[in-house]
């Protein structure tokens, strides 16, 4: 079994190489999982952009599915222990991956939640600033790239299918603290840097769409009284209808959207 399976939701395979690239020195076993709405046919296995590493990737073909039902898909065809959920964009800082493992095994706690520190183009971001709503020291911790136990994502049953694109992670945070979960930073040993504007023109396109949206549903969910919203410890209240599971026995689930849609299917 793999130590680590990394996974996203990806439609550009021009960005792959480098991030590739980014994780060949690493030692450790992993897999990258990515899902979209590409072809086999776009793929060439046989291209100078799958010299990658001596790992495992997967590329998972979808019908034209939101972006978060993408990633849902890509988590249940993980093989690995320890899950990563990531981005097309990011580039890894060398043996991350080896130090993130390391630091795993020392806290030997399956429903501890690892969050990366990220650079952001080219701006070092204080992870602790990374809370339900940002910079607000009241609110819970967040963990925009990170890692939990294959077991424990189970458990919380991964993504909400309400949201469309961005915030499940959130969302899955949230819940998983309370069912036991805690946040553990890692800055220490390294980082991940994420390109927004010179990969891909900054935080607009399609995946962005959804944003207003998505912030809605996790806001309703977790702090109807926004930034005011009042947090001790876990378990926290929620305030909506209650978590909805994608139903991936669905025949069509790698097809369709399921609930809430934007401009996908």
């Amino acid at each position: 079994m793999f130590k680590i399976s990394i996974f996203a939701a990806s439609v550009r395979p021009h960005l792959w190489k480098a991030f590739f690239d980014s994780l060949k020195v690493n030692d450790l076993s992993f897999e990258i999982v990515f899902a979209g709405n590409l072809s086999q046919r776009d793929i060439d296995i046989n291209s100078p952009v799958f010299e990658k590493t001596n790992q495992s990737f997967r590329y998972i073909s979808t019908g034209n599915i939101k972006p978060a039902q993408a990633y849902e898909i890509a988590r249940i065809n993980c093989a690995g222990e320890l899950l990563h959920w990531t981005a097309d964009d990011a580039e890894y800082s060398p043996h991350l991956l080896d130090y993130i493992w390391e630091a795993w095994e020392s806290i030997n706690n399956y429903k501890t939640i690892i969050a990366c520190q990220t650079i952001e183009d080219g701006n070092f971001v204080i992870l602790e600033w990374h809370r339900l709503f940002g910079r607000a020291y009241n609110t819970p911790q967040m963990a925009p790239l990170g890692l939990m136990s294959a077991k424990f994502f189970d458990e919380i049953y991964g993504y909400d299918r309400r949201f469309i694109s961005g915030q499940g992670e959130n969302d899955f945070v949230m819940r998983a603290m309370n069912a036991g979960g805690s946040v553990v930073l890692f800055m220490d040993k390294g980082e991940i840097s994420l390109h927004h504007s010179n990969k891909h023109g900054g935080n607009t396109g399609p995946f962005r769409s959804a944003y207003p949206h998505d912030r809605k549903i996790l806001e309703a969910a977790w702090a109807p009284q926004g930034r005011d919203q009042i947090f001790s410890v876990p378990p926290f209240p929620r305030f909506d209808g209650g978590f909805e599971p994608f139903d991936s026995s669905a025949p069509d689930f790698y097809f369709k959207s399921q609930s809430h849609k934007g401009m996908w299917e």
